[in-house]
């Protein structure tokens, strides 16, 4: 590796023992601002390239085509893309430019001798785009620390590569839409799904939770030295993105960008267990059958509040046992949360220490956990007219989704069955 002065002791020692074998022969001799990385498995060629020609050319387009296992559509894609002029070539990538002067980075993860693991995916596909990020800014191609992470079929606001970032922030994540196409269930569904992603962030941010910000992969940027920090993508099919940036604010902070929203689309698929696709496809199919989504109860999320602000306050684990709701009580029992956070502070003594330590320890997968044992033993899930009624809807941005969201999801709500 050749790398420039700038490149830290934490970004040298994640590249030289946890980055991914196929950026080991990565050099290619041309400069750029900055880079964005896609992930493409079933793709259209003409949503990449669309995507492509949207952005600036000093922005590097770094593709990892990735399959489970050879797939024609996304062999095409891959023959495709490779079928502008190349300009530099490894053992795994080529670097092309393309007639409008933009330059695409191309990983081959699809072929018969060399797929990602199944149990890898996305978020390998994604890891590998990353680790070449990363390596390319700490080898001067290129000039800033931020590493852009998207989708193949989102649509990008003008400014999402200029949008400014807080100094503090070890990532951010962008506002987003989803498309309203299809049909009347498919729009319903997006609409609902939405709901569900805002309803929780926001909820979570009323219980002033570190970690209140919307886990899609699409919708995230991140610095080159968190990235080394945490290591990089999860390697997983499914929920790297709530992973990556569960680890990234235990870093730094993760931070909600205000602006123009990337725009998504609302398609179903089965691509990956879990997801936007397999959400929508069986939102749509529930309500075609006339069964429709129920949500967190809105009191969950003011209990979590009270937890949070307990571990922010105590010194000692035990004080836990003053409090007095009768649901954190079931739970600190039921999960001997005294006892885990005893075994914390034998590491960490000092007031400040035992902080940062809980903080980090009763992270956002936690979180989730605790919204789920409430949701099972004391705040069952609620309808959609109950959820619209949650303070955070009652904000002037309406928990992020805006008015106009609002009254759409309101008019969902009349004609959802009693």
């Amino acid at each position: 590796m050749n790398l420039k002065g700038r490149a830290s002791k934490a970004v040298t020692k994640y590249l030289s023992g946890h980055a991914e074998p196929e950026i080991d022969d990565l050099a290619l001799g041309s400069s750029y601002d900055t880079a964005l990385v896609i992930p493409a498995y079933r793709e259209r060629v003409a949503s990449i390239k669309r995507l492509i020609l949207a952005l600036p050319e000093s922005c590097l387009v770094i593709l990892v085509i990735n399959a489970p296992r050879p797939d024609p559509a996304t062999l095409d894609c891959l023959q495709a893309l490779r079928a502008e002029p190349q300009i530099a070539h490894g053992r795994w990538w080529t670097l092309h430019r393309l007639a409008s002067g933009h330059s695409t980075l191309i990983f081959d993860y699809c072929t018969t001798d060399h797929c990602p693991p199944i149990k890898q995916g996305v978020g390998l596909a994604r890891k590998l785009g990353g680790d070449a990020a990363l390596m390319l800014f700490a080898d001067g191609t290129l000039a800033t620390d931020r590493i852009y992470i998207t989708d193949a079929d989102a649509r990008l606001p003008s400014d999402y590569l200029t949008r400014p970032w807080p100094s503090s922030a070890s990532g951010v994540v962008f506002p987003f839409r989803h498309l309203l196409t299809g049909s009347a269930e498919q729009k319903a569904a997006t609409l609902l799904f939405e709901c569900r992603l805002h309803h929780y962030t926001s909820g979570l941010a009323f219980a002033k939770s570190q970690y209140a910000f919307p886990t899609l992969g699409s919708l995230i940027g991140v610095r080159a030295e968190a990235y080394a920090k945490v290591r990089g993508v999860p390697k997983r099919s499914a929920g790297e993105d709530f992973y990556l940036l569960n680890k990234l604010a235990k870093v730094g902070d993760v931070v909600p960008l205000r602006g123009q929203a990337i725009r998504l689309s609302n398609r179903q698929s089965n691509r990956v267990p879990i997801g936007t696709g397999p959400a929508m496809h069986s939102l749509v199919s529930n309500l075609q059958a006339n069964e429709w989504p129920t949500f967190y109860a809105p009191a969950s999320f003011q209990t979590l509040g009270l937890l949070l602000s307990a571990l922010n306050q105590i010194t000692l684990p035990e004080q836990l046992g003053e409090l007095q709701d009768p649901a954190i009580k079931h739970y600190i029992e039921s999960t001997q949360l005294v006892g885990q956070l005893s075994n914390l502070k034998q590491s960490a003594p000092s007031h400040t220490q035992f902080q940062r330590a809980v903080d980090a320890w009763f992270d956002g997968f936690r979180q989730l956990k605790f919204i789920h044992f409430l949701r099972d033993h004391w705040h069952p899930q609620v309808p959609l007219n109950q959820v619209l009624e949650a303070p955070w809807f009652h904000t002037p941005n309406r928990a992020s989704m805006g008015n106009a969201r609002y009254r759409q999801l309101q008019q969902l709500a009349l004609a959802q069955p009693v």
